[in-house]
């Protein structure tokens, strides 16, 4: 442990305790709750950027909840500027997390929205366009949770979301985080909604809801977000959703257990540098699972988040091999994690460096173990079956799950 810990340790100490409670999706839950003791104010002066502030926010139950993340983020910035080496590291990793989410969960304040926007789904998607790339997926996918959750909360049921005839004009780049966003919506309010013990009935409607909202070809992606719901809200049903799909929708059990490995990333006990061993989350895909479909899946589903938030980092990653390429009891499973994170990233990004400069972030790294491991794990995976070849965009939900990567290669490349 370097002599720095201790002190960065004290000085997050204030943000310690709230995600300690809370989970990475529970924030937005809390601050709903807080939000309905008095009535939203539509004209009220927002931040249009995480790192920034505004007085008027804090006067908002949710928008303090922005405000300590916002706090947080400053807090690792400064704290980076007295520490070095793999600690400096963890805090840049915690800082991509609180960006990834925060530009998720409040899309709003990002795009200036207030209570009563009546802005049509494709029109959000514009106005994202208008973001920094690197940042666009996180806010696109909160595009597509913030428009579902608008509809859901004035109409019964979601139906056809992703089949209006103005949706014709999205750009195929978005439909992946688009999906993903409305699908996490659905699950949450099935979960939350639900007034019966949990049965084949709210599995059937869970699968009816992503058949009928998510777009065509991108219905694995809604499946998926189930498990992402459930692990990070509601962790009791995780066995019971197991077993039911086990014996009605055998096929979708991976992409429930891959969501689950994503929300592994995002554990709040595993949220904050330094105050854990590092990456922690990632033994408990191994150990939670009850089988080894389940295994395969969390763990394929932790990598791909790991990757996809620290796109822009590759040390992360390369740190994250150095610690762990000795346990990796499932090595298919992080390539396969890995490299279906940088397919969705690409397809999201086309035109943008991202990828590349992932990959070859080995050209930066001195000959040795590090090395060899970045050439065995990333850049051969990559190089020998993805590097130059296309996707089949009618196959990319597919990619929310643990499998070949050859199925989503276009045969004609």
């Amino acid at each position: 442990m370097s002599k720095s810990r201790l002190p960065i340790d004290e000085m997050l100490k204030s943000v310690s305790n709230l995600a300690s409670a809370v989970s990475l999706l529970g924030f937005q839950h809390f601050g709903d709750t807080l939000s309905s003791i008095r009535p939203t104010q539509p004209n009220c002066s927002r931040a249009t950027r995480f790192r920034g502030f505004s007085i008027l926010d804090r006067f908002d139950p949710r928008g303090a909840i922005r405000e300590v993340m916002s706090v947080a983020w400053h807090a690792a910035a400064l704290a980076q500027r007295i520490t070095s080496g793999e600690d400096k590291l963890f805090l840049q990793e915690f800082q991509n997390k609180l960006e990834s989410f925060s530009l998720f969960e409040h899309i709003d304040y990002a795009l200036n929205l207030d209570a009563f926007n009546s802005q049509t789904l494709s029109q959000l998607v514009n106005c994202v366009a208008a973001l920094d790339p690197s940042i666009s997926v996180w806010a696109t996918e909160g595009v597509g949770h913030y428009f579902a959750n608008c509809y859901l909360a004035n109409h019964n049921e979601a139906h056809a979301l992703m089949s209006d005839p103005d949706l014709l004009e999205l750009s195929k780049a978005s439909l992946v985080p688009l999906n993903a966003g409305l699908g996490l919506a659905l699950a949450e309010w099935l979960l939350e909604t639900r007034n019966q013990p949990l049965d084949r009935r709210a599995i059937d409607a869970y699968v009816g809801l992503c058949r009928n909202n998510c777009s065509p070809g991108y219905e694995g992606v809604g499946f998926e977000a189930l498990g992402l719901a459930a692990r990070s809200l509601h962790p009791h049903l995780i066995s019971p959703i197991d077993a039911l799909l086990s014996i009605h929708y055998p096929d979708l059990v991976d992409y429930f257990w891959h969501g689950i490995g994503r929300a592994l990333y995002f554990s709040p006990t595993q949220f904050l540098p330094l105050c854990s061993g590092p990456w922690q989350g990632f033994d408990m895909s191994f150990q939670e699972p009850p089988h080894e479909s389940g295994r395969r899946n969390a763990v394929a589903g932790y990598i791909w988040a790991l990757t996809l938030v620290n796109i822009r980092n590759p040390e992360i990653v390369a740190e994250f091999l150095s610690r762990k390429a000795t346990h990796l009891l499932e090595p298919r499973a992080f390539v396969n994690g890995l490299c279906s994170a940088l397919i969705i990233w690409n397809n999201a990004q086309p035109g943008q460096r991202q990828v590349e400069d992932f990959i070859d972030h080995r050209a930066g790294l001195s000959e040795g173990r590090l090395s060899r491991l970045w050439t065995t794990y990333v850049q051969l995976p990559w190089d020998r079956t993805l590097r130059d070849h296309s996707w089949d965009e009618r196959r990319l939900g597919s990619l929310f799950r643990y499998q070949s990567l050859v199925g989503v290669i276009d045969s004609e490349s």
